[in-house]
């Protein structure tokens, strides 16, 4: 039995993850006939507009762009429904999609989404992998309704491991792929009643909530093996951060040391090696860093030009 025709599609994401997803459609044949994104932003100090990654691929394949800062507007549920799309496709939009919108494609609102669910619920799956030290992660491609991330399953990938150098960037390109490989196939045997949807696992259920630029902001108290992590998760985005003597640095690379016994945490244990004491007798090296205004630099260089005294609190 030869497959039907491609769905007619509705694209829902912002970041980078959704771009790669919109192009694997696009080269499938799957072209959308729109593209629904988060609003141009503003750059810092204000100097450049900052485009998503899915308009400007949008932009590249000539494919109409909307931009609405409110989905439940009459004129915006209006267009939609002009459109008439089998599926409405989402992946990491950033908005909620009010159930107005989600009735209207004539097969299902399908969401892709970073983690095999029920875990990691909610807006940023793949930091919270890395932050918490998951072994594996997937991609789950799902049937929304109102609720966040909890409708009913077309597909699990299998999982991916997560390698214990993997940062959000490595393993957002990774999980990237892994989605753009398998959206295509999966719903046109949704569209052609070949997969079924089935109800989430009651067990196992944890959340994501969306992070935030402050959560970047290190807790020394935490012990290593966690903060280790978390430059991680949030590399590139928000980037990790602490003060020293007033400068706010930020790291880009860290590693653990072992054996140590300062039971204080947040002090600098050497004036030649950027190593603090952290929580549970635990110390972390940040090996890349880099204070505002200036060039991103080895730990053992930094303190070479900023002296600092072994014993420096930070904050």
């Amino acid at each position: 039995m030869g497959r039907s025709l491609s769905p007619k599609i509705v694209f829902m994401g912002s970041p980078k993850f959704a771009g790669g997803i919109l192009e694997s459609l696009v080269k499938k044949g799957m072209v959308p006939s729109a593209v629904f994104t988060q609003e141009d932003k503003k750059g810092e100090r204000g100097r450049k507009i900052l485009e998503t990654d899915v308009k400007k691929i949008a932009k590249s394949y000539s494919i109409p762009v909307y931009q609405p800062k409110k989905l439940n507007d009459d004129e915006v549920i209006q267009n939609l429904k002009k459109l008439e799309p089998d599926f409405i496709v989402v992946a990491a939009y950033g908005k909620i999609l009010p159930e107005t919108v989600l009735k209207i494609p004539g097969i299902a609102p399908v969401n892709v989404h970073a983690s095999i669910l029920p875990r990691w619920r909610g807006a940023s799956p793949i930091h919270h992998s890395i932050l918490y030290g998951d072994k594996s992660t997937g991609i789950t491609i799902m049937k929304m309704d109102k609720g966040i991330d909890t409708g009913p399953l077309y597909f699990v990938s299998k999982e991916l491991e997560i390698d214990k150098k993997d940062t959000l960037l490595t393993l957002t390109e990774k999980l990237t792929k892994l989605a753009a490989e398998i959206l295509p196939e999966i719903l046109l045997k949704i569209k052609d009643g070949e997969l079924k949807e089935t109800e989430q696992k009651k067990e196992g259920i944890t959340y994501a909530p969306r992070i935030k630029k402050e959560d970047g902001h290190i807790d020394f108290s935490r012990e290593a093996e966690f903060i280790e992590r978390m430059v991680r998760a949030f590399n590139p985005w928000p980037r990790c951060y602490f003060f020293l003597q007033g400068k706010r640095i930020t790291v880009y690379e860290s590693e653990i040391v072992y054996d140590i016994k300062n039971s204080d945490y947040g002090i600098l244990l050497s004036s030649k090696d950027m190593v603090f004491s952290c929580g549970n007798k635990t110390a972390i090296r940040f090996c890349r860093v880099q204070m505002e205004g200036k060039k991103i630099v080895s730990g053992k260089d930094f303190l070479r030009g900023f002296k600092v005294d072994a014993g420096e609190k930070v904050k």
